[in-house]
C-alpha cells in the first residue's frame, strides 16, 4: 500500500483537502434533531443519523458527490400544532430548497474542482493542474456567494451570517463545496415528532416513514426519566403516531 501511495506532502495535501470536505459535510444530530434531504429541490428522505453516538450526537454523512442538493435541519418536540403545519413545513423546505439551487450547481463546481480534480492532479504531479483546480474553485465560490447574496432575503439571511459563510468558503476551499448546505442550515424547522410522519418525502411511503420516526422517539424515551414530563410527552408523540398507523 505504501508503494501505491507513497507519504509525500502532495499526498498529505491531497488526503487533507479529501479529509476536510467529508468533515465539514457532516452533521452531528442531537436527540430531537433530523435532516431532511433533497433532491431537485423535492423533499426526497429524512435521517435521525447513524445507529451510534459520539458524545450524545449522532453523525449523518450526506453523499458527498451531491453538495448541490443541500440538506435541511427539522427539530422534532413534544407538543402540538396546528393540523397544516406538516404540509406548511414541507412548502417551505421546498421554496428553500429551491431558492439554493445555483447556489448548489456553483458549490458541486468547487467540488469537483478543489475535492475531486485537485487530488488527482496532487497525485499525478501535475502542478499547472492543481493551480487551475484552486483557480476554478475560486471562481466557483465567489459566484456561489454572489448568488446567496442576491437570495439572501428570499434566505431570510443577514448580512452578517452570508459574509461569514463567504468568508469561511474563501479560506477554506474544501469548504467552499459545502455552501449551498452551511446555508440550507441556517434555518431549523420545529414539528411534533408525530407530524413529521406527514412530510411529503419521495422516497418514503406514510408506513416506512412512520416507522422510522416511531424508532427515534423510542430511542429518545429511553434517555429520559419514566417520571418526567418529557417522558410522558414523548409517549403521547408514540400515541399519536399509532394512531396515525
Amino acid at each position: 500500500m505504501l508503494h501505491l501511495l507513497p507519504v509525500t506532502p502532495e499526498t498529505l495535501l491531497a488526503l487533507g483537502l479529501i479529509a476536510v470536505y467529508l468533515f465539514d459535510s457532516m452533521h452531528f444530530l442531537r436527540i430531537g434533531e433530523a435532516v431532511v434531504v433533497t433532491r431537485h429541490a423535492r423533499l426526497h428522505g429524512i435521517s435521525f443519523g447513524s445507529g451510534f453516538e459520539f458524545g450524545g450526537r449522532r453523525p449523518f454523512l450526506p453523499n458527498p458527490l451531491t453538495p448541490f442538493w443541500p440538506e435541511l435541519r427539522l427539530d422534532w418536540v413534544n407538543g402540538a400544532s396546528g393540523e397544516e403545519a406538516a404540509r406548511n413545513c414541507s412548502d417551505e423546505m421546498r421554496v428553500r430548497a429551491s431558492a439554493l439551487r445555483w447556489v448548489g450547481m456553483f458549490s458541486g463546481a468547487c467540488t469537483a474542482s478543489i475535492v475531486i480534480g485537485a487530488p488527482v492532479a496532487l497525485f499525478a504531479g501535475a502542478q499547472w493542474v492543481f493551480i487551475a483546480c484552486v483557480a476554478l474553485c475560486l471562481a466557483c465560490e465567489l459566484a456561489a456567494a454572489g448568488l446567496l447574496l442576491r437570495a439572501r432575503k428570499q434566505l431570510e439571511l443577514g448580512f452578517g451570517q452570508w459574509l461569514s459563510l463567504a468568508l469561511i468558503g474563501l479560506v477554506c476551499l474544501p469548504c467552499a463545496g459545502n455552501l449551498a448546505r452551511a446555508a440550507a442550515k441556517a434555518r431549523c424547522w420545529t414539528l411534533p415528532a408525530y407530524q413529521i410522519a406527514q412530510l411529503q418525502l419521495a422516497s418514503f411511503e406514510a408506513g416506512a416513514l412512520r416507522t422510522q420516526v416511531r424508532e427515534a422517539v423510542l430511542r429518545a424515551r429511553r434517555f429520559v426519566d419514566e417520571q418526567s414530563p418529557e417522558f410522558h410527552g414523548l409517549s403521547e408523540q408514540l400515541r399519536l403516531l399509532g394512531e396515525g398507523s
